[in-house]
């Protein structure tokens, strides 16, 4: 995957094309060819080695700077307008809004360039199951990988400068006693991957606001099992909805991501 340069936030935006000329580009990963199994340096595993090996994996550089200004526009005209909402959970500082795909591509007057985003989130089941075919995953896992279809919905997450949080949790976790509720294909418990694509531009280590992955032996408690992953504009991250215990740290800059669940 190519990643591109991130822009610095001193610097000025590039010119916005419109919604509609926009839309006519498709943003997604490019697939590549991983090596075969084995000890491999880190930077020659193949995208469903490390998703394999530590739960989740990530790509830079999946949407170009000058469309995550264009989503991240479209993503606080929605917030200016009063679309999202904060859900009034404990331990969870951020507001969202669930968007169908559908009406996303249906009404560029509502929703501008988030159908850019979209077609990324709605691209990772194919590209999820095209390196699993390609590299001959386990069979137990390439099932997983099979069962994934295109998320139902999407959430678009604000989190606010004031060291907005999101407490370490599962996204699909049978102690919660809301797991099974809802329509089949929308319930937590239908849950296998959940993927976030960041929409922060030019986004520095003093803003903070990391992703925090458990390692799936930690319980959670211990300093040293885990990996802080940066919210960079262009980022996409998909990992295992069932065994990665996960957390938003405090964010010091309003801090945006697009979510979806990919359910079998």
């Amino acid at each position: 995957l190519h990643c591109p340069p991130t822009a610095a936030r001193s610097a000025p935006r590039a010119p916005r094309r419109t919604a509609a000329s926009r839309a006519q580009q498709k943003s997604s990963p490019a697939p590549h060819s991983p090596p075969p199994r084995g000890p491999h340096p880190e930077a020659e595993l193949s995208p469903i080695q490390r998703l394999l090996r530590d739960g989740f994996v990530t790509f830079d550089g999946v949407l170009s700077p000058a469309d995550i200004g264009l989503v991240r526009d479209s993503a606080e005209r929605l917030f200016s307008n009063g679309s999202l909402h904060h859900l009034a959970q404990p331990g969870r500082d951020d507001s969202v809004v669930a968007l169908s795909p559908a009406a996303v591509q249906q009404d560029p007057a509502q929703y501008g360039d988030l159908i850019v985003a979209a077609r990324v989130l709605m691209s990772a089941p194919a590209m999820l199951k095209h390196y699993a075919a390609e590299e001959g995953a386990p069979a137990e896992h390439r099932r997983n990988f099979e069962r994934c279809v295109a998320p139902a919905l999407l959430q678009l997450a604000r989190y606010p400068e004031s060291a907005g949080r999101y407490v370490a949790h599962l996204d699909n976790d049978p102690g919660d006693p809301g797991n099974e509720v809802g329509p089949k294909g929308l319930r937590a418990s239908d849950r296998i991957f959940t993927c976030i694509l960041y929409l922060n531009e030019g986004w520095a280590p003093s803003d903070e606001g990391c992703l925090r992955m458990y390692r799936p032996e930690s319980p959670g408690d211990d300093g040293d099992a885990y990996e802080d992953i940066a919210p960079k504009g262009g980022r996409l991250v998909i990992f295992d909805s069932r065994s990665m215990l996960h957390e938003v740290r405090p964010s010091f800059a309003t801090r945006w991501a697009i979510s979806a669940w990919l359910c079998g």
